[in-house]
């Protein structure tokens, strides 16, 4: 391993080899020379740019990999030493953000913070945000709409959280995007994660931005891709573009609760562990659906006992204090997604001669269910009751047409056939899958790191 202080001198001699060169060259060249040397700077600014760029969508986690390996801290291949490097770390960092009364909040990009129109695929829309080109194997040009409030909520929540984005966008993608909305690379200063053909493109961890799960929230209009971390999940309204919508506003006053009870949580604990953010999120929203029993038709496949346990909406129904059965008789609510031949389904047909009987039986369309999820308040149900005559049908009709997505409107065809980042529908963008981005400050000075793993091991070796 190589110490700091040995880097350092390398570093100083290539560099006065360089100065040597560079002055011969100046006695032999003259005026040739200076040229010479003026056009050398902005080469190597060029390079530092280019460097940078790529770093910027590069993942956090591959970044603190690089920092460790290029610092002599751990070596390219020891995976077990570089996890119990990321561990210490990432312990560090979550003590340092403590201090300093900031949590970690990972954001989805489309459809939670922009939404992007592909000109090509759609040519009757009419342009109303900024153009973007992608170039990757092919060009594709995108219509981009950001959410109404979008830059004045990044500056918000930058003053309480390490921001993350957390995409399955490209990289090509993510890049033409950020140029819009964060050309100065300052709202999103934990990293960018963003698609490679390296990872999956059905699933994000929150392990992959290398932070303190007790300490982390994940935003996204999509909860299919966050199965094993909906504890930490927060359900946002789908945005399609429209410049009335609020999501950013209800979401910022919830981010900002939520780092409220934390830090009370934390100043009145009576020991020296730290409050954690799942508990936090069910104190504040685990009573939502307290004493509501839903039964799906039409909003989860494949419904067995088993998917009710593990299927990701039914999990949250559960973390909001409700429960989920198969049984419309042992419901309290029926939430169906409409859908063609929907009077003919055999719990519709069921829950309705119910309801005649039991005036507190409810059956409703599955947007009351998104919208109580998103607003952490159950929602008068009148406004999504099912019709249950031919002249209630039209006006349900027209609010189902509104509908945030279902479960069973993901998209999980294969990568090579999802080209651009949302289909005519309004489905999730398939571009919203993950390359990564800049390490956390903490991991940035490699000095820092090496000092600080130094100063850990020799501290276990000393206990040992």
């Amino acid at each position: 391993m190589r110490s700091s202080w040995r880097v350092e001198r390398e570093e100083l001699a290539r560099w006065a080899a360089w100065r040597s060169a560079n002055r011969q060259q100046r006695d032999v060249a003259g005026d040739r020379t200076c040229r010479v040397a003026s056009v050398a700077p902005r080469r190597r600014a060029a390079r530092r740019a280019t460097t940078m760029s790529d770093q910027r969508t590069t993942s956090p986690r591959s970044n603190v990999r690089r920092v460790l390996e290029e610092s002599g801290a751990v070596h390219g291949g020891d995976d077990v030493a570089l996890r119990e490097a990321l561990a210490l770390l990432s312990t560090a960092d979550a003590e340092n953000k403590r201090k300093n009364r900031k949590l970690y909040l990972l954001l989805d990009l489309d459809e939670t913070l922009i939404v992007a129109k592909n000109l090509e695929k759609e040519p009757s829309h009419v342009p109303v945000g900024k153009p973007i080109v992608v170039q990757g194997r092919s060009t594709l040009r995108f219509d981009l709409i950001e959410r109404p409030g979008l830059q004045h909520f990044l500056r918000e929540v930058s003053k309480l959280f390490v921001v993350f984005m957390y995409t399955m966008g490209d990289e090509a993608y993510v890049r033409a995007v950020l140029d819009v909305i964060d050309p100065h690379g300052k709202n999103f200063a934990g990293g960018i994660a963003c698609w490679k053909e390296s990872e999956g493109r059905h699933h994000k961890y929150i392990e992959r931005v290398v932070c303190d799960r007790s300490m982390a929230l994940v935003v996204d209009d999509m909860m299919d891709y966050w199965t094993e971390d909906m504890p930490n999940f927060i359900l946002t309204r789908r945005f399609v573009g429209d410049h009335a919508d609020d999501g950013l506003m209800l979401l910022y006053g919830q981010l900002k609760a939520v780092h409220e009870a934390y830090f009370k949580a934390a100043a009145a604990a009576a020991t020296d562990e730290p409050p954690a953010v799942p508990r936090v999120l069910a104190e504040m929203r685990g009573a939502v659906f307290g004493g509501c029993t839903i039964a799906f038709t039409g909003v989860v496949l494949d419904q067995t006992e088993e998917t009710l346990v593990s299927q990701p909406l039914c999990k949250l129904v559960r973390l909001f204090g409700g429960d989920v059965t198969l049984d419309v008789d042992r419901a309290t609510h029926l939430v169906a997604r409409q859908k063609e031949g929907w009077r003919g389904a055999a719990k519709i047909r069921k829950a309705i001669a119910r309801m005649a009987q039991d005036p507190s039986f409810v059956c409703v369309w599955d947007h009351w269910l998104w919208d109580s999820l998103a607003a952490w308040k159950a929602q008068p149900t009148d406004d999504y009751a099912l019709p249950t005559s031919d002249a209630d049908e039209a006006p349900a009709v027209a609010a189902a047409s509104a509908l945030p997505p279902s479960v069973t409107q993901r998209d999980d065809s294969p990568p090579a056939a999802r080209s651009e980042p949302s289909d005519a529908a309004g489905r999730k963008r398939p571009r919203e899958a993950a390359a990564d981005n800049s390490e956390p400050a903490v991991y940035r000075s490699m000095g820092a790191v090496s000092a600080y793993l130094k100063g850990k091991q020799a501290s276990s070796g000393a206990g040992e």
